[in-house]
């Protein structure tokens, strides 16, 4: 909670709430893809060298880095996949839609003013070319959950399936 105040954040309580439930439901799925990989994976070695491979296009599609409309079109399944991106869309939008205005700028010669001149709503970023509606956060936020579900859920079968495994 403090890194929010610490980064210089929309001073906002939707906005911080909304900050703080992506995160901690984020967290709740990395911990949960953990343990997948801890109870698939047989030792600690391999998990070393095949984690970062499975995780890196997740990172990479998840439109920090390229945005949905930039992603080759056999690729797409990995901009879906990725519940980083589910989470990318909620907080920026939360940050760009709730009262945020962008500083007065004046066009000169050095400074262009990419959203127009004078002072600008922060929605204005949400357009091209990331493309984000804030109407579907809460959409976004039940993928979030559906990925913590689902992970869980799979987390468990491979437990039990290991623990049946170590009585045979």
């Amino acid at each position: 909670t403090v890194l929010y105040f610490m980064a210089g954040l929309l001073l906002n309580v939707t906005a911080f709430f909304t900050f703080l439930g992506v995160h901690l439901v984020v967290g709740f799925i990395a911990v949960v893809i953990g343990l997948l990989f801890g109870f698939l994976i047989p030792n600690v070695r391999l998990a070393t060298a095949l984690v970062p491979i499975i995780m890196m296009p997740l990172v990479l599609f998840s439109g920090f880095l390229i945005s949905r409309d930039n992603v080759p079109v056999y690729f797409v399944w990995l901009f879906y996949i990725s519940y980083l991106q589910y989470s990318n869309q909620i907080l920026t939008s939360s940050q760009f839609s709730n009262g945020f205005e962008f500083n007065n700028c004046t066009r000169t010669f050095n400074t262009p003013c990419p959203y127009g001149t004078g002072i600008q709503p922060g929605t204005k970023f949400l357009g091209p070319p990331i493309n984000f509606d804030p109407s579907e956060s809460l959409e976004n936020g039940g993928i979030l959950i559906a990925f913590f579900g689902v992970f869980l859920i799979l987390s468990f079968g491979v437990l039990l399936w290991r623990a049946t495994q170590k009585r045979d």
